[in-house]
């Protein structure tokens, strides 16, 4: 009872609840004036509609100008965070297809321990990098698309090389740096992919709950 009562003596609260009472009885308006039907919208009015999708684009442009920030000062683009995310409507296929798998897995006996890195990640605004360097007195730490990851499962490339070159920008002029992006954008790196397979035991187990 005490939370209820804490949050109807804030006015934010307050005009949360009244903007979606407001909401909520323009669409009932707009279903009395025959303005959702079959012939008109089927589900929700042309201006509920409008407004969602105005509401859409301004999440996504505040999410492209901010980047999430760690203790260490790594940053990532937020936008990119969101859409590899469970947040990502177009996800929920993927996030689906993971848990069958994880009831196959328990039903098969071979459960997959899972190994989290965890980080403090805060949302901050962009900052302009001056073709594409980050101007620090610091190696760049390693990153991973993925975090649940362990070392036996790595390939060749993933593992940080043993010695790299070491540039010193601040005394490059502009014309300097641009050539040595060029010729670093020109190099392609041979990539190798890590083949993984499943043994006969794990196959032959799946194979008889499927044909269940």
């Amino acid at each position: 009872m005490t939370p209820a009562i804490m949050r109807m003596q804030v006015e934010k609260w307050w005009k949360g609840r009244l903007r979606r009472v407001a909401a909520s009885w323009r669409e009932h308006l707009q279903i009395a004036l025959a303005n959702v039907s079959k012939k008109h919208t089927p589900y929700a009015s042309s201006m509920t509609v409008s407004e969602w999708r105005e509401q859409k684009r301004r999440t996504r442009e505040f999410l492209k100008d901010m980047e999430l920030e760690d203790e260490e000062g790594n940053r990532i683009s937020l936008i990119e965070k969101y859409d590899g995310s469970v947040a990502n409507p177009a996800n929920e296929y993927g996030e689906e297809t993971v848990r069958i798998k994880g009831v196959y897995a328990t039903e098969v006996g071979e459960d997959t321990p899972i190994l989290t890195r965890l980080a403090q990640w805060k949302i901050v605004p962009k900052r302009a990098v001056d073709l594409g360097f980050d101007f620090k007195d610091a190696d760049a730490s390693s990153r991973s698309s993925v975090n649940n990851c362990t070392g036996g499962l790595r390939s060749e490339d993933s593992n940080q090389p043993e010695s790299f070159a070491k540039f010193d920008l601040e005394s490059m002029s502009r014309k300097e740096r641009r050539q040595l992006l060029n010729r670093i954008r020109a190099e392609r790196p041979e990539k190798r992919h890590l083949k993984l397979r499943r043994s006969d035991k794990i196959e032959t187990a799946c194979d008889k709950v499927i044909g269940r």
